[in-house]
């Protein structure tokens, strides 16, 4: 974009450097071709009006040119900017992240500290549920003597009616 900014007035003061005569000529394939210099017996002459712009319009295209590229640096200015803030930020994001990481890490070295290095497996040995209030005692489940219900035979059913 700022290339192109630079270049268009450029453009309009190089106009005056343009001839104001072409030679259009057929080539061997009958194509017109365009050329600043005579491209043999069969050119014609085109006559061109060129529009060479006055000093005041000169001046004015300088200042639109000299204002699009303040505008153009102000924009990139901004977008840089912007670009260094988010930079910050991520930066701001994953340095607290780290320092949580770093946290829970002494949190949990503290409290290995305080336990020891060696866990312990616990085991609830009370019942999972109360035992029965008329005072009998459930089974204590690692006795081999005791032996599971019997199963009961399965209910007879009613036989089904003839199929048509």
């Amino acid at each position: 974009m700022r290339r192109f900014v630079l270049i268009a007035p450029l453009t309009l003061l190089a106009v005056d450097a343009f001839a104001d005569t072409l030679y259009r000529c057929q080539d061997a394939k009958g194509r017109a071709v365009f050329s600043d210099e005579p491209c043999g017996p069969s050119a014609e002459i085109v006559e061109l009006e060129v529009h060479r712009p006055s000093a005041a319009q000169r001046r004015e295209a300088q200042r639109r040119t000299a204002e699009a590229v303040a505008i153009t640096d102000e924009i990139m200015r901004q977008r840089t900017r912007q670009r260094a803030l988010a930079r910050e930020a991520e930066i701001r994001f994953y340095q607290e992240r780290q320092r949580q990481i770093e946290r829970e890490k002494a949190e949990r070295d503290a409290e290995r500290s305080r336990t020891g290095s060696t866990r312990y497996i616990v085991r609830d040995l009370r019942p999972p549920s109360p035992p029965p209030s008329n005072g009998i005692k459930p089974p204590k489940p690692d006795r081999k003597d005791l032996k599971p219900p019997p199963k009961r035979p399965p209910k007879p059913r009613p036989p089904h009616p003839p199929r048509p």
